[in-house]
């Protein structure tokens, strides 16, 4: 492993600490064997890191869940994903959870009394922990974990109060990063609430009155769909410097409504082929992630997947139009052709029909909305601070490079 561990930390191999190691199966008949209420039955999407999600959870008859006896869980049971996209992922049963059963696709792992699940839950699920996870892994066509490989992982196991001790720092940083991300979901809702109310004219502010008049977004700004050189390839349209290539991929990773970087850039060749987009320029995605708006921040070009609307009316404020365009995403996303990548067309997006109250009015609608946004981005910041640092405290907890004091050892 490469850790060094405290002289009075044992190093050892999980299955000398757990006396069970296995997991379920797929009932007979799959799917149809499920019944509205019963047994908990705990499939891979329901194991978290470090949280038991329930909110889908699928259930048995009590006749299946005594077939199913060799796979029933009992709280401080550890539970691993051993397959999938998921694989890694870990959790502990919940004390209030007093009755359940997995499938095959979930491990579960029952310590033994000198290892305490917390500590080993936090174990595996760090980044020492996912990395022997990552080498054990059984390859072939499926990525999976055997209970071999599983109980070969090489454990740190310090005294039991200094697991315990351990593990409740570590819940600590979880409960603030839980506590932070339900609070950004909370702002998330009432962004969408906002959005529905206040960009249909639903509620509005004291100040304005009159009607609003809807007109096609082709009648109040210029829609130009992008350009890609071809073939697309060729390394002479691109270069280290110039104007940014725009990409889906590029629009997906900024969290803002602007546009900052890019990870491609054209050469003067590749632009020429291409459909300029200037600073303060909204731009459409179109094509695979659909219906996504951006303001360009940085000189940039779009290809054939993006439309570039410019020139506004007098009737119609930027960024207003924006935040309009973002409540439609989802929308716009549905109305994609079907095939292997979904797409609309630039004369779509021209059809869209766009309010147009007074410009003073559209802009005290953005500027909530704006603020709605950076207060999003903010806690957002927040939760990702704190998963980092518990990602570095993990490490040195985890490895005993800083120890916690406990009263007795």
């Amino acid at each position: 492993m490469g850790n060094v561990y405290p002289a009075d930390w044992n190093h050892t191999i999980l299955r000398h600490h757990a006396p069970k190691i296995g997991s379920g199966i797929t009932p007979t008949g799959g799917s149809r064997v499920y019944v509205t209420s019963g047994v908990p039955l705990i499939r891979s999407q329901n194991v978290l890191h470090g949280a038991l999600d329930l909110s889908d959870v699928v259930y048995i008859s009590d006749m299946q869940h005594q077939k199913m006896a060799n796979s029933r869980i009992v709280p401080l049971d550890v539970l691993l994903n051993i397959t999938g996209a998921s694989i890694g992922r870990s959790c502990v049963v919940p004390d209030n959870l007093v009755e359940a059963n997995v499938n095959q696709h979930v491990c579960i792992i029952r310590p033994a009394d000198d290892l305490d699940a917390a500590f080993l839950c936090s174990f595996l699920n760090s980044d020492i922990g996912q990395k022997q996870i990552d080498q054990f892994q059984a390859g072939g066509n499926r990525q999976g974990l055997n209970y071999e490989q599983i109980g070969m992982f090489r454990i740190p196991l310090p005294p039991l109060p200094e697991q315990r001790a351990i593990a409740a720092i570590l819940s600590t940083w979880d409960e603030a990063i839980t506590l932070t991300t339900r609070l950004i979901d909370a702002l998330k809702r009432r962004k969408q609430a906002l959005m529905q109310l206040l960009l249909t004219g639903e509620v509005r502010f004291a100040e304005f009155d009159g009607e609003w008049e809807t007109l096609p977004l082709g009648k109040i700004a210029n829609v130009k769909r992008g350009a890609s050189p071809r073939p697309i390839n060729d390394p002479q349209w691109f270069s280290e410097t110039g104007r940014a290539w725009v990409r889906i991929a590029d629009i997906n990773a900024s969290p803002t409504r602007f546009l900052n970087q890019a990870s491609q850039y054209l050469s003067s060749l590749g632009e020429a082929l291409s459909v300029k987009a200037e600073v303060g320029d909204l731009i459409l995605s179109i094509a695979a992630t659909i219906g996504v708006p951006k303001i360009v921040n940085i000189p940039a070009c779009i290809h054939d997947g993006f439309v570039l609307i410019t020139g506004y009316s007098d009737t119609t404020n930027g960024d207003f139009l924006y935040h309009y365009l973002s409540m439609l995403t989802s929308l716009l996303a549905s109305g994609g052709q079907p095939g292997t990548q979904k797409n609309i067309n630039s004369e779509l997006v021209r059809e869209i029909e766009i309010p147009t109250p007074d410009i003073p009015e559209q802009q005290k609608i953005a500027d909530v909305l704006t603020i709605a946004d950076e207060e999003i981005l903010y806690w957002s910041s927040i939760a990702e601070s704190l998963t980092k640092q518990k990602r570095g405290l993990m490490q040195q907890l985890l490895t005993g490079t800083v120890r916690v004091q406990v009263g007795e050892r």
